[in-house]
């Protein structure tokens, strides 16, 4: 669900933290967007694994949807990654 892949993301970077690291340098997400069917399809015979689980599994593996609208997710990952972010470099005794 949209709820479920947000406390994933925000699980990810607790996790992070806890581990002792309090700044990300950089982070990628595999999906950015929702499969389409037909890549969906082409997994599924990839895999050897046609079942509707699995399918629907697949089409919601992204944070954005298959129009680019943002679901709860990426806000959740856009926060966590900005929370994690270094202070940039060679900025510090500038006026």
């Amino acid at each position: 669900s949209p709820e479920r892949q947000a406390e994933f993301m925000r699980a990810s970077f607790d996790a992070i933290r806890a581990a002792g690291t309090q700044q990300v340098l950089g982070a990628t997400y595999l999906f950015q967007s929702d499969l389409p069917q037909w890549l969906v399809n082409n997994f599924v015979v990839a895999y050897k694994l046609d079942d509707p689980r699995f399918r629907a599994f697949l089409t919601t593996l992204g944070l954005r949807d298959q129009n680019d609208r943002p679901k709860p997710g990426w806000q959740e990952f856009v926060r966590q990654a900005e929370l994690a972010r270094p202070a940039p470099v060679g900025t510090a005794g500038l006026r």
